[in-house]
């Protein structure tokens, strides 16, 4: 049996084409197949695509948690330098207050001037005092004075106090710097203690000849006195 191609009732344009009924059962199969195949080759296509997908978007995946890993890293280590730097402020300001008996150099400075001959106090007997000051400037600055070594470690810690206040010293010398002129030394708004000398408009040792007393600011706040119905201001 055969199919024809031609036009029911008409006169046919060309030569009619017979196909053989046998061949459509095969003609269909290579259809159906070369379909198959056309959606395997889709299907292959479709899976390697999201494949990609799939590797593209793990690989960025990989690389923002690799970012996040490298900022958290970055900023652990910042941290940990800022401890650091901190630690090792705090140690240096530690380390800049403290009180120690009288060095050769500091001492063999203060013969004949704050420490004179009859000084009735025994070089063991007084301390040396270095602290950290900050002026009106906001400046840290090193300051040194001399004292007795029964008020050493309270003055130790009282300017520390200060210092981490924040309270304003323009200077802490020490008076040997000045020549022991007390009246010099007020002047230049210098912040001390021991000097051997006597009390001002009096013939007796002064606090400061012992090494017990504290002159703070001295410009700012300075030394009054009444004699004679006068009041004295110094400096």
């Amino acid at each position: 049996m055969a199919l024809s191609l031609a036009a029911c009732g008409a006169e046919p344009a060309q030569e009619s084409i017979s196909i053989p009924s046998e061949t459509i059962p095969a003609a269909a199969s290579s259809v159906q197949a070369a379909s198959a195949a056309a959606s395997a080759e889709d299907i292959a296509s479709t899976a390697e695509a999201i494949a990609t997908a799939t590797s593209t978007e793990t690989s960025a995946e990989d690389s923002s948690r690799d970012l996040s890993e490298s900022a958290e890293t970055a900023s652990s280590a910042e941290t940990v330098s800022e401890e650091a730097v901190a630690d090792s402020s705090n140690t240096t300001a530690a380390d800049a207050f403290y009180a120690e008996e009288i060095p050769d150099d500091i001492f063999a400075a203060m013969q004949g001037l704050t420490y004179k001959a009859d000084c009735p106090v025994p070089r063991e007997d007084l301390r040396y005092v270095h602290v950290l000051h900050v002026n009106d400037e906001g400046e840290t600055l090193e300051g040194e004075l001399v004292c007795h070594k029964r008020i050493a470690d309270d003055l130790v810690e009282i300017f520390r106090a200060l210092y981490e206040g924040g309270y304003p010293i323009e200077r802490i010398r020490l008076m040997d710097v000045y020549g022991a002129d007390d009246e010099t030394a007020m002047t230049d708004n210098n912040s001390s203690c021991f000097n051997y000398r006597t009390i001002s408009h009096s013939n007796k040792i002064s606090k400061h000849g012992l090494g017990v007393a504290v002159d703070i600011n001295t410009l700012y706040n300075p030394y009054t006195k009444t004699a004679d119905g006068k009041t004295i201001v110094e400096p």
